[in-house]
C-alpha cells in the first residue's frame, strides 16, 4: 500500500509539473489530437447535451460507428469518464496522470519479487515512450501504455483468461498496434513454453472486447476499408542502431534533422521513434549474471523478436518477408513502447542488491526531467478556428477527415 501511495504521488507530482509549465496553452491542434479530439468530443457533447448515447458519428467522412470505431477508445471507460466529467481536452489532463500511475503500478507489481520494484515502476512512469505518445496525440497508445507490464505478468504465469482480458482491454483503448505486439508476444511465449489455455484467453478477450468487436464487425467491416497507401516498412530501425531509442534523449533536435534522416533512414516523426530510459541502461552490463534465469531468457527472446520486428524492411530481419501481410501497421519502430517495458524489467532484474540508492535517485529524476520536458511538445496557444474539432463541434461533415479507415467507394477512388 505504501508503494502505491509512493506511486500516486509520483504520477500527481510528475503530471501536475507538466501541467503548470504549460499554463495558458492547449493540446496541439497540427497533432493527432486534431483527428481523436472531434471523436469524443462529439460523444462527451451528445450525452452532456441531448442525453443520449450515440452510435453513429455522421460527421467524420460518410459517417462512422462510434462503439465500432477500431481506432477510438470511446468504450474504454478510463478514457470517456474523465472526457465527461471534465470536457474536452481537459479531461486528458486527467487521463494523463491515471495512466502514468497506472503504468507505475503495473509494472511494479510485475516487478514485486525485486527490492527495486518501486524504483522500476517509476521509470517506466518516467520513460520518454510515454512522454512521446502525449506528445505525438497518440491517446490510444498513451492508454494502452500501462497494461503492457500488467500482460507481462499474465504471460509469465500462464493465466490465459486473464492475457485475454488484457488484450480485450487493450483492444478498448483503440490502439491496434499494442493488440498485435502483445499477440506477437503470447505467441513467442507459446512457442517456447507450449500454447496453453487458448480457448479461455479467446473467451477472456471476447467478454471485454465484445462491446466493440461487435459493432466492428457487423457495422465498420462491411462498408469500410483500412487505409493502407504507405510503406509498412518504411522508417524500420536497423538492429545495429536498436539501442538508440533508449539512451537519446533529444526529439526534434535529433530525429527530425534531415541529415541524421538520410544517414540512418529515419522516415516519421520524432516521436515515432523515441523511447527514452536514459542512464539506467547503463545497468544492463550487469545482464550476464543473470542470463540463466528462465524468466531472463524469455524477456531476452522477446526483446529480440521486437527489435527484428522493427528492422522488418531490412532483408535479415524475419519479417521481412511479412511486410505485405501486416500492411495495415505501418511505422515498425512503434514496437518501441511495447519494448520499454522489457527493457524496464531487465534492467530491473539486473541490479546489485548493493547498488547506490542515490545513484538509482539520480538517474531516475533526469529521466522524469528529460520526459518530461518532451511531454511539454503536445502544447501551444489555443487556436479559435478551422481545425477539424472546431468544424464537427459546428456539426460540419468533413468528408476528407485524417482518418486510418475510408469508406470503400471513397477508398476505390483514392487507390
Amino acid at each position: 500500500m505504501r508503494s502505491i501511495l509512493i506511486l500516486l504521488l509520483v504520477s500527481i507530482f510528475y503530471t501536475g509539473s507538466v501541467f503548470l509549465a504549460v499554463q495558458g496553452k492547449t493540446f496541439r491542434l497540427d497533432s493527432d489530437y486534431d483527428s481523436n479530439f472531434p471523436i469524443i468530443s462529439y460523444v462527451v457533447d451528445t450525452i452532456r447535451n441531448e442525453k443520449r448515447l450515440p452510435f453513429w458519428n455522421p460527421y467524420v467522412t460518410m459517417g462512422i460507428s462510434v462503439f465500432g470505431d477500431p481506432l477510438s477508445g470511446v468504450t474504454y471507460l478510463p478514457y470517456i469518464l474523465p472526457m465527461l466529467v471534465f470536457g474536452v481536452p481537459e479531461g486528458l489532463w486527467v487521463v494523463i496522470g491515471i495512466h502514468a500511475f497506472l503504468a507505475g503500478v503495473f509494472m511494479w507489481m510485475f516487478l514485486r519479487e525485486s527490492k527495486f520494484s518501486l524504483w522500476g515502476g517509476m521509470l517506466y512512469m518516467g520513460s520518454g515512450a510515454f512522454a512521446a505518445r502525449v506528445a505525438a496525440g497518440h491517446i490510444e497508445k498513451v492508454l494502452s501504455y500501462p497494461w503492457y507490464p500488467l500482460f507481462l505478468l499474465f504471460l509469465f504465469r500462464q493465466q490465459a483468461p486473464a492475457i485475454g482480458v488484457i488484450m480485450g482491454i487493450v483492444f478498448l483503448t483503440g490502439d491496434v498496434y499494442g493488440l498485435l505486439f502483445m499477440g506477437i508476444f503470447y505467441g513467442v511465449v507459446g512457442v517456447i513454453r507450449g500454447i496453453r489455455g487458448i480457448g479461455g484467453m479467446m473467451v477472456g478477450f471476447a467478454v471485454v472486447a465484445a462491446i466493440k468487436l461487435v459493432p466492428f464487425i457487423r457495422d465498420v467491416m462491411p462498408v469500410m476499408e483500412r487505409f493502407s497507401s504507405f510503406d509498412a516498412a518504411r522508417g524500420s530501425i536497423p538492429v545495429w542502431l536498436s539501442w538508440l531509442p533508449f539512451i537519446m534523449p533529444w526529439g526534434v533536435e535529433f530525429y527530425d534533422r534531415p541529415i541524421v534522416q538520410r544517414l540512418f533512414g529515419f522516415w516519421y516523426n520524432w516521436y515515432e521513434y523515441y523511447a527514452f530510459i536514459g542512464l539506467p541502461v547503463v545497468f544492463l552490463v550487469w545482464l550476464p549474471r543473470i542470463i540463466k534465469r528462465r524468466e531472463v531468457k524469455i524477456l531476452l527472446i522477446l526483446l529480440a523478436v521486437g527489435i527484428t520486428y522493427a528492422a522488418r524492411g531490412y532483408v535479415y530481419s524475419p519479417w521481412y518477408g511479412l511486410a505485405p501481410v501486416l500492411e495495415w501497421f505501418r511505422v515498425p519502430h512503434r514496437m518501441y513502447g511495447a519494448l520499454t517495458s522489457i527493457v524496464v524489467a531487465l534492467i530491473v532484474t539486473s541490479l546489485k542488491k548493493n547498488t547506490s540508492w542515490v545513484l538509482l535517485w539520480g538517474m531516475l529524476f533526469v529521466t522524469f526531467l528529460v520526459s518530461g520536458y518532451q511531454m511539454t511538445r503536445a502544447f501551444e496557444p489555443p487556436r479559435t478556428c478551422c481545425t477539424q474539432l472546431h468544424r464537427i463541434r459546428e456539426k460540419v461533415r468533413i468528408i476528407d477527415y485524417y482518418y486510418g479507415w475510408l469508406p470503400k467507394p471513397l477508398w476505390e477512388n483514392q487507390k
